[in-house]
Protein backbone atom coordinates (compact mmCIF):
# COMPACT_ATOMS: atom_id res chain seq x y z
CA UNK A 1 0.00 0.00 0.00
CA UNK A 2 2.85 2.36 0.82
CA UNK A 3 4.43 1.89 -2.61
CA UNK A 4 1.07 2.34 -4.32
CA UNK A 5 0.50 5.61 -2.45
CA UNK A 6 3.99 7.01 -2.98
CA UNK A 7 4.68 5.58 -6.44
CA UNK A 8 8.21 4.46 -5.48
CA UNK A 9 10.11 3.52 -2.37
CA UNK A 10 11.73 6.35 -0.42
CA UNK A 11 13.95 5.53 2.57
CA UNK A 12 12.51 8.26 4.80
CA UNK A 13 8.90 7.36 4.04
CA UNK A 14 9.62 3.63 4.42
CA UNK A 15 11.48 4.21 7.69
CA UNK A 16 8.58 6.17 9.14
CA UNK A 17 6.13 3.47 8.01
CA UNK A 18 8.26 0.73 9.60
CA UNK A 19 8.50 2.69 12.84
CA UNK A 20 4.77 3.37 12.94
CA UNK A 21 4.04 -0.30 12.27
CA UNK A 22 6.28 -1.30 15.18
CA UNK A 23 4.70 1.22 17.54
CA UNK A 24 1.09 0.71 16.44
CA UNK A 25 -1.03 -1.63 18.46
CA UNK A 26 1.22 -4.48 19.49
CA UNK A 27 3.96 -2.76 21.47
CA UNK A 28 6.65 -5.21 22.55
CA UNK A 29 4.46 -8.14 21.47
CA UNK A 30 4.60 -6.94 17.87
CA UNK A 31 8.41 -6.93 17.98
CA UNK A 32 8.71 -10.40 19.47
CA UNK A 33 11.51 -12.20 17.65
CA UNK A 34 13.18 -8.99 16.50
CA UNK A 35 16.76 -8.49 17.61
CA UNK A 36 17.75 -5.62 19.92
CA UNK A 37 19.32 -3.68 17.04
CA UNK A 38 16.19 -3.74 14.89
CA UNK A 39 14.03 -2.90 17.91
CA UNK A 40 16.18 0.13 18.73
CA UNK A 41 16.04 1.39 15.16
CA UNK A 42 12.28 0.87 14.88
CA UNK A 43 11.64 2.77 18.13
CA UNK A 44 13.79 5.67 16.93
CA UNK A 45 12.00 5.70 13.57
CA UNK A 46 8.59 5.64 15.32
CA UNK A 47 9.51 8.64 17.47
CA UNK A 48 11.00 10.50 14.48
CA UNK A 49 14.32 10.67 16.34
CA UNK A 50 16.01 9.62 13.11
CA UNK A 51 15.10 9.50 9.42
CA UNK A 52 15.07 6.29 7.38
CA UNK A 53 17.95 7.42 5.23
CA UNK A 54 20.18 7.70 8.34
CA UNK A 55 18.89 4.91 10.58
CA UNK A 56 20.35 1.76 9.03
CA UNK A 57 23.76 2.21 10.68
CA UNK A 58 22.66 3.33 14.13
CA UNK A 59 23.53 0.05 15.80
CA UNK A 60 26.26 -1.38 13.60
CA UNK A 61 28.90 0.75 11.90
CA UNK A 62 28.58 -1.24 8.68
CA UNK A 63 24.82 -1.76 8.98
CA UNK A 64 22.91 -4.93 9.75
CA UNK A 65 23.44 -7.92 7.52
CA UNK A 66 20.62 -9.85 9.19
CA UNK A 67 17.84 -11.46 7.18
CA UNK A 68 15.00 -9.24 8.40
CA UNK A 69 15.19 -7.20 5.21
CA UNK A 70 14.15 -10.28 3.25
CA UNK A 71 10.62 -9.92 4.66
CA UNK A 72 10.20 -7.08 2.17
CA UNK A 73 10.97 -9.17 -0.92
CA UNK A 74 7.44 -10.22 -1.94
CA UNK A 75 5.83 -6.74 -1.67
CA UNK A 76 8.79 -5.19 -3.50
CA UNK A 77 8.62 -7.82 -6.24
CA UNK A 78 4.92 -7.14 -6.74
CA UNK A 79 5.44 -3.38 -6.79
CA UNK A 80 8.40 -3.52 -9.18
CA UNK A 81 7.46 -6.56 -11.28
CA UNK A 82 7.37 -4.54 -14.52
CA UNK A 83 10.17 -2.12 -13.70
CA UNK A 84 13.59 -2.10 -15.33
CA UNK A 85 16.35 -3.64 -13.20
CA UNK A 86 17.89 -0.26 -12.26
CA UNK A 87 14.52 0.98 -10.97
CA UNK A 88 13.95 -2.25 -9.02
CA UNK A 89 17.47 -1.99 -7.57
CA UNK A 90 16.85 1.60 -6.44
CA UNK A 91 13.50 0.68 -4.89
CA UNK A 92 15.02 -2.24 -2.99
CA UNK A 93 17.81 0.04 -1.77
CA UNK A 94 15.38 2.68 -0.53
CA UNK A 95 13.16 0.10 1.21
CA UNK A 96 16.10 -1.71 2.83
CA UNK A 97 18.44 0.98 4.16
CA UNK A 98 16.23 2.18 7.02
CA UNK A 99 17.01 -1.05 8.91
CA UNK A 100 19.72 -2.87 6.93
CA UNK A 101 22.17 -0.39 5.39
CA UNK A 102 24.75 -3.07 4.62
CA UNK A 103 26.16 -4.01 1.21
CA UNK A 104 25.52 -7.75 1.70
CA UNK A 105 21.96 -7.21 2.91
CA UNK A 106 21.24 -4.88 -0.01
CA UNK A 107 22.72 -7.29 -2.56
CA UNK A 108 20.87 -10.28 -1.13
CA UNK A 109 17.54 -8.44 -0.96
CA UNK A 110 18.00 -7.21 -4.53
CA UNK A 111 18.75 -10.71 -5.85
CA UNK A 112 15.84 -12.29 -3.95
CA UNK A 113 13.48 -9.57 -5.16
CA UNK A 114 14.65 -10.00 -8.76
CA UNK A 115 14.20 -13.79 -8.49
CA UNK A 116 10.68 -13.29 -7.13
CA UNK A 117 9.92 -10.93 -10.03
CA UNK A 118 11.11 -13.63 -12.44
CA UNK A 119 8.73 -16.12 -10.83
CA UNK A 120 5.85 -13.64 -10.89
CA UNK A 121 6.48 -12.97 -14.56
CA UNK A 122 6.56 -16.67 -15.44
CA UNK A 123 10.27 -16.94 -16.21
CA UNK A 124 10.89 -19.99 -13.99
CA UNK A 125 12.56 -22.81 -15.91
CA UNK A 126 10.99 -26.26 -15.97
CA UNK A 127 13.89 -27.92 -14.11
CA UNK A 128 13.65 -25.44 -11.23
CA UNK A 129 9.89 -25.88 -10.97
CA UNK A 130 10.28 -29.68 -11.03
CA UNK A 131 12.89 -29.53 -8.27
CA UNK A 132 10.58 -27.47 -6.06
CA UNK A 133 7.66 -29.86 -6.68
CA UNK A 134 9.89 -32.86 -5.97
CA UNK A 135 11.04 -31.49 -2.60
CA UNK A 136 7.57 -31.26 -1.09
Amino acid sequence: ALLQREGAADANVCGLAYGRWAADGGGSRRLRGYGPGATKILHKLASCAVHGRNSGRLVFEDGSYGNGCLMRVAPLAIAYRNAPLDVLRRGVHEATIPTHDNAEALACTTVYTWLCVQLLNGAADADGAAAVRGSS
